[in-house]
């Protein structure tokens, strides 16, 4: 499979514009998995803002 040039920019940029979306609807907490870093990020927000955000890294990396 042939990669474009641009597909980890839009890939990286995807969570953060997911995050905008969620926060400005009123959800409460969003997890991004990242299998490539092996790591996950939770955000929590309250009142439509970032409340916390705390990253999870695979043991031994």
């Amino acid at each position: 499979m042939e990669k474009h040039a641009n597909q980890a920019f839009t890939r990286s940029r995807y969570p953060v514009k997911k995050l905008n979306v969620y926060m400005a609807g009123g959800v409460g907490k969003y997890w991004v998995v990242d299998p490539g870093e092996k790591r996950v990020i939770r955000h929590i927000f309250a009142d439509r803002e970032l409340a916390d955000r705390a990253v999870f890294n695979h043991p031994g990396t």
